[in-house]
C-alpha cells in the first residue's frame, strides 16, 4: 500500500515539476526568438522528457533495466499512437514547410533507434553515445530552422531570464526528487504482486511521464496552436529515444533491451503514418487519429495479458 501511495505521490508530483519547467522554458524560448514550433521541439520537449530520463538513470543505477525500456518504448508509444490521435481528434493537423524539414530527421531517428532496440540484445556505452550525437545533430538543425523563421521579430516578454531559469532550476531539482520515489515504488510493487516491472514501466509510469507532454499538447490544440503541439510531439519522441535510451546505456554501460514485437510495431506503425503525413503535407484525419488513439489501447491491452 506504502509503495502505491508512493508511486501515485511521486507521479504528480513529477507532473507539477515538470509544468513548472515547461512555463519556464517557454518564456526563456520566447526571449531567444525561437519559432513557436522550434521551441517546442528543443526545450518544451527536452523539459517534458526529463522525468522519463531522470527515472530511466536512476532505474539504470539500480540495474533495473526493464525500468529503463518499458518508460522509454512505453513514452515513445503513447506520443506517436495517443498524443497525435488526441490531437488530430481536437484540431487541424497537418505540417508547415519547417516543421515538415525537421519532422523528416525526426522520423529517421525514431525509426533508427526503433530497429536497433529490435535487432540488438543490448545496447553498449558506445551505441548510447552515437545516439546522443544524433540528437545533438538534430537540436543544432532545429535552432537554426527555428531562427530562420523568427528572424527579425520582437524579443521582450515579461520577466527577467535569470527568474525564468531559477524556476527552472527548481523544477528540475523537484524533478529528480520525485523520480527517485517512482523508481523505488516500481521496484517495490514489482516484488509484491509478482508483475514485471517492464508492464508497470510500459503503462503507469510511461502514461504519468508523458502527462506533462498530453496536457501541453491538447491546450495548444484547442488554441488552436497545432505547431506547438506537433514540435512537442516529434521533440519528445526524439529525446526519449535518443537522450533517455542514450544516457541510460551509458550509466548502464551495457543496457539489456525489453522490446516485444507489438511495441516495435506500434513505434514503427506511428513513425510510417508520421512520415506520410510530413511528405504528403495531407491533414490527418479523424479517422485515422480514432486509429491511433485505438491502437494505443490495443498495446497496452496486449502488454497487460502478455504481463
Amino acid at each position: 500500500m506504502l509503495a502505491a501511495i508512493v508511486l501515485v505521490i511521486g507521479l504528480l508530483v513529477l507532473v507539477k515539476a515538470a509544468n513548472t519547467t515547461i512555463a519556464a522554458t517557454e518564456r526563456i524560448a520566447a526571449k531567444k526568438g525561437w519559432s513557436n514550433y522550434g521551441a517546442a521541439t528543443i526545450l518544451i520537449a527536452m523539459m517534458t522528457s526529463l522525468p522519463e530520463l531522470f527515472v530511466s538513470v536512476l532505474a539504470a543505477l539500480r540495474g533495473d533495466y526493464a525500468v529503463v525500456t518499458g518508460t522509454v518504448f512505453g513514452s515513445v508509444v503513447g506520443l506517436l499512437l495517443l498524443s497525435l490521435g488526441l490531437i488530430g481528434l481536437i484540431a487541424n493537423v497537418r505540417f508547415t514547410e519547417e516543421e515538415r524539414t525537421l519532422g523528416r530527421r525526426a522520423v529517421l531517428t525514431i525509426i533508427y533507434v526503433a530497429i536497433l532496440a529490435i535487432l540488438l540484445p543490448a545496447l553498449p556505452w558506445f551505441v548510447g553515445i552515437l545516439v546522443l550525437l544524433g540528437y545533438l545533430y538534430y537540436a543544432r538543425e532545429a535552432t537554426r530552422v527555428s531562427h530562420a523563421e523568427k528572424k527579425g521579430q520582437d524579443r521582450t516578454v515579461g520577466t527577467s531570464i535569470r527568474k525564468d531559469l531559477l524556476i527552472l532550476f527548481v523544477g528540475i531539482a523537484f524533478l529528480l526528487g520525485s523520480a527517485e520515489a517512482v523508481v523505488w515504488s516500481i521496484e517495490t510493487l514489482a516484488r509484491e504482486y509478482g508483475i514485471a516491472p517492464f508492464v508497470i514501466s510500459f503503462i503507469l509510469v510511461a502514461l504519468g511521464t508523458n502527462l506533462p507532454e498530453i496536457s501541453v499538447e491538447i491546450t495548444s490544440a484547442i488554441k488552436n496552436k497545432t505547431e506547438i503541439a506537433l514540435g512537442d510531439i516529434v521533440g519528445s519522441a526524439v529525446a526519449d529515444s535518443t537522450v533517455v535510451l542514450g544516457t541510460a546505456a551509458i550509466v548502464a554501460k551495457t543496457l539489456p533491451i525489453t522490446m516485444t514485437a507489438h511495441v516495435g510495431a506500434a513505434i514503427l506503425l506511428g513513425s510510417a503514418l508520421l512520415a506520410w503525413k510530413i511528405e504528403s503535407g495531407e491533414k490527418l484525419t479523424m479517422w485515422e487519429s480514432l486509429g491511433l488513439v485505438i491502437a494505443y489501447f490495443l498495446v497496452i491491452a496486449t502488454e497487460m495479458a502478455l504481463g
